[in-house]
């Protein structure tokens, strides 16, 4: 990303007979800024070669917050960041409905990492994860993992104990004093080419399988099975994070370029609830102030959504009009995506897409993206038809009402969209969940899919056959790739489960 990483002098003082420096700095080009710091090491030359650092981290921890006013303060790296994530997944202790994220606890012994037992449970479910993901063959694991686990053998129970209490009085401490709102309104004013922002409760993965390798996440020692920080809950206080970013967002709007904006659980069944779009409040407000930012391009929503389908409650978040006015004040937006945490209770179906969605305000949008969430095929393919100048379209584990499947939706696509005619064809991708004949559909593993896009695209645009059986969701055929969310090194061909040991339903690839 950088063309001129040395000092001047040093090229000037460079031997010509040696390897060319353009081939040098190419090869540099290639290296992940671990290597990078191993190479500046190795000689003065080397040394002041400048990292490729474009995005930065910020949670309620110190070592998260120095290292972000570090790089914010740098005339070297601040120009370069583009993004800010914000960790806002908490840290065991559990808020009673008198608790404040204000009042400190007043013993060590109100923190959840003293709890031997609930400590053990935790490492315990880490396990199981981890056999979940990966079998019990310790040989099945990736390099890495072995590594890391026979590193994480020589800890003990106490030692987890004390390094999370640190961290626990650490987050508790700095959410007291704002340590973290104070830098993300700094970064707002020293960090001109910021365009992109993202809150997440997904940073810590799963165990040893994290989604960012921020600063605190590094400082843990090699192998140490910790309690992953609790996801969000429907309570507004566990929402803490992504109040403090919409409200100061929405509060330096005239001093910041943000045209981005994710709220990102990252496949896991967690999320922002929907119910902030019950009724107006504060918290609404700053979220739509967000979406009037000019020249606002891209959102994605991770939505909670349990209990939206109740008989008597109907999707009420979803009816009353003010989702759908907030992202319609976004009216250059070119990138939509929404997730959910749906767990296939079917009781109620909820609205068409077109009530809570300004689908007819969308002409600039590019990349429409739909994860987890039950509806008509119908509905889809009209909102679909809707929105000519689609460059990319990403559907994973819809939930199909009535006797709706997925073959039918792909006919549909080809023959009532007729995709192959646009002026530019889309590129379409399609995930479905990988059948587990232990766990079943509601505890699939999180993050992990089959990946259908090019036999999807051979079959809009080269007159493939259909992936799957006439009416119904169950696979033609063996096909597809299976790949992590969490690990970007797992991809391997989908390989059905043994014959007999898994019966069809309609969410997913199941097998008689």
């Amino acid at each position: 990303m950088e063309e001129d990483n040395l000092p001047q002098a040093a090229l000037a003082g460079r031997d010509e007979s040696r390897v060319p420096w353009e081939l040098v700095e190419d090869i540099v080009s290639y290296l992940d800024n671990r290597s990078i710091k191993s190479l500046r090491l190795t000689c003065r030359l080397f040394a002041s070669l400048k990292l490729r650092i474009n995005r930065v981290f910020l949670s309620p921890y110190s070592i998260d917050i120095q290292t972000f006013y570090d790089i914010a303060a740098s005339d070297v790296y601040r120009p370069d960041i583009v993004e800010v994530v914000f960790d806002d997944a908490f840290l065991g202790y559990p808020l009673e409905d008198d608790d404040s994220y204000d009042t400190l606890p007043d013993s060590d012994s109100m923190y959840m990492s003293t709890d031997p037992i609930w400590l053990q449970l935790e490492r315990n479910e880490n396990v199981r994860q981890s056999i979940r993901r990966f079998g019990n063959d310790a040989g099945r694991l990736p390099k890495r993992l072995r590594k890391i686990q026979r590193a994480g053998a020589k800890l003990t129970v106490e030692d987890v104990s004390q390094f999370w209490l640190k961290l626990e009085k650490d987050q508790m401490n700095n959410i007291s004093m704002g340590a973290d709102v104070k830098a993300f309104r700094y970064a707002l004013h020293h960090l001109p080419a910021l365009r992109t922002v993202t809150v997440t409760p997904a940073t810590h993965g799963f165990i040893f399988s994290p989604l960012y390798q921020t600063p605190l996440i590094r400082s843990i020692p090699m192998g140490m099975n910790y309690p992953l920080p609790q996801p969000w809950e429907k309570e507004k206080a566990i929402w803490r994070g992504y109040n403090m970013v919409t409200k100061t967002l929405a509060e330096e709007n005239v001093h910041h370029h943000v045209s981005e904006f994710s709220v990102d659980a990252h496949y896991l069944h967690t999320g922002l609830s929907c119910r902030l779009f019950d009724e107006e409040s504060e918290e609404y407000d700053d979220f739509r102030t967000i979406l009037q930012q000019p020249n606002f391009k891209k959102l994605h929503l991770s939505l909670l959504v349990a209990g939206q389908e109740n008989v008597n409650i109907r999707w009420p978040s979803f009816r009353t009009n003010l989702l759908r006015n907030a992202i319609a004040e976004a009216m250059q937006l070119e990138h939509f995506s929404m997730e959910t945490d749906w767990d296939m209770d079917r009781i109620v179906q909820p609205p068409t897409l077109r009530t809570f969605l300004p689908i007819e305000g969308w002409a600039n949008l590019k990349h429409f993206r739909l994860w987890n969430f039950p509806l008509r095929s119908a509905d889809l393919i009209l909102t679909l038809s809707r929105l000519p100048g689609l460059q990319s379209i990403e559907l994973g584990f819809l939930d199909l009402f009535e006797q709706d499947n997925h073959h039918d939706l792909l006919n549909a696509m080809r023959d009532t969209l007729k995709l192959h005619k646009r002026p530019v064809p889309p590129r379409v991708r399609l995930g479905i969940m990988v059948p587990d004949v232990t766990y079943g559909r509601s505890e699939y593993l999180r993050g992990r899919a089959i990946w259908l896009d090019k036999e999807v695209e051979a079959f809009l645009y080269r007159d493939a056959e259909n992936l799957f059986e006439p009416g119904r969701d169950t696979l033609a055929r063996v096909m597809g790739v299976v790949r992590d969310a969490f690990d970007p090194t797992y991809e391997k061909p989908y390989a059905p489960p043994p014959p007999g040991l898994y019966h069809y339903n309609h969410f997913g690839p199941m097998y008689d």
